[in-house]
């Protein structure tokens, strides 16, 4: 694979992310390398944001308004990578877990091939720069499709989808990581919506606590750090678990109403997650007393 030399997803992030996401497929599928090296291969990478010189790669300034709410922050370009894979593995993502792998691996290929195989000052300043961008353009396609607070459309991927021509990368990106299926899904569908008390609400639109999927697709376990000094009343607690169910019968009709979607349950619970293990809920660790960078969701299910 022969990289242009004006590659770059911060410098043409339109033009250039189908060439990545060519470079991210070729490693995904490629049998000879294992997961384990892989792994290897990206932690190795990633210590270009050790360098003092390389800094400003791994504090970017689209960072400076997490920066300037939350002054305690950890957040860095190279602990927003590292949440990703860390997020698949609690979620049991294998699939997922390489993908981010692949995708590093990817950037640091494209970068070599452009300044040549000589390693030097120029390429490591390329490839941190290249990787920062990178952490920021997988966020946002993990926000997309959420919907803020007093968004009509909550969590559907379809209505956001449409925003904007990025569209069908975030939905690749979602397939890909998630290993979920990104379908057409009305707004007020009863799949697109969650029934919560008007706290419980705000502190899930806000990323406060969220639902972890498990096995077994009805089935979600409470992931909420926050403690009993933030929680709303007569919530359910961390580590309580949720079961989702038709009453149909019970109301009397024969229509079966379908349930909330489990893949944008996924959705929420790994961007809640990538946002903890990050650190930009390092004002949440300092007030709940919350290792915001250690395991959010805990352990697979």
């Amino acid at each position: 694979m022969t990289a242009s030399p004006t590659w770059s997803l911060k410098t043409r992030p339109l033009g250039d992310y189908p060439a990545f996401q060519r470079a991210t497929d070729c490693i995904l599928h490629d049998k000879s390398i294992t997961d384990a090296d892989l792994h290897e291969q990206v932690k190795l990478r990633l210590h270009v944001f050790d360098s003092p010189a390389l800094e400003k790669y791994n504090r970017p300034a689209g960072f400076d308004l997490a920066f300037k709410l939350h002054p305690d922050s950890k957040l860095t370009a190279k602990h927003l990578l590292e949440a990703f894979y860390q997020t698949a593995q609690d979620l049991d993502l294998k699939r997922g877990g390489r993908y981010i792998f692949a995708g590093i691996c990817a950037c640091t290929h494209l970068v070599s091939e452009w300044e040549g195989a000589s390693p030097g000052p120029m390429q490591s300043e390329q490839l941190a720069s290249e990787l920062s961008n990178l952490a920021c353009v997988w966020y946002a396609h993990l926000l997309r499709p959420q919907g803020r607070p007093g968004d009509a459309d909550g969590m559907s991927v379809a209505t956001r989808q449409k925003e904007t021509e990025r569209g069908p990368w975030t939905v690749k990106f979602l397939q890909q990581y998630l290993e979920i299926e990104c379908t057409a899904i009305p707004a007020d569908s009863p799949v697109n919506n969650l029934l919560l008390s008007s706290d419980s609400d705000e502190t899930f639109r806000g990323n406060l606590w969220t639902l972890k999927p498990t096995q077994d697709p009805t089935r979600f376990k409470v992931v909420d750090q926050t403690g009993p000094e933030m929680a709303a009343e007569d919530v359910l607690n961390d580590g309580d678990y949720v079961c989702f169910a038709n009453h149909s019968c019970q109301l009397g009709t024969d229509n079966g109403a379908p349930l909330p979607s489990r893949d944008l349950i996924m959705i929420h619970a790994a961007f809640t997650s990538v946002s903890h293990r990050r650190g930009l809920m390092g004002w949440l660790a300092s007030k709940c007393g919350v290792d915001s960078m250690a395991s959010y969701l805990g352990p697979p299910e």
